[in-house]
């Protein structure tokens, strides 16, 4: 009966000590929305700013 209580007390205190607190998951959960939010918002500026460089390039040549 010792073995068993012991066995179960390792493997619960072994699972405990792997496992992530919640607010851990969260948190990286909300830091990986937010880099892709970002890195969307990047390319979208990018993509402005590219689009801006041609049209400028348009306009100096025809003068």
């Amino acid at each position: 009966m010792k073995f068993i209580l012991c066995f179960i007390i390792w493997v619960t205190s072994t699972s405990l000590a792997y496992a992530q607190p919640i607010e851990t998951v969260t948190a990286q959960s909300e830091q990986s929305e937010k880099i892709m939010l970002l890195t969307r918002r990047v390319n979208e500026l990018e993509n402005e700013l590219s689009s801006l460089s041609y049209d400028a390039e348009k306009y100096v040549l025809r003068f």
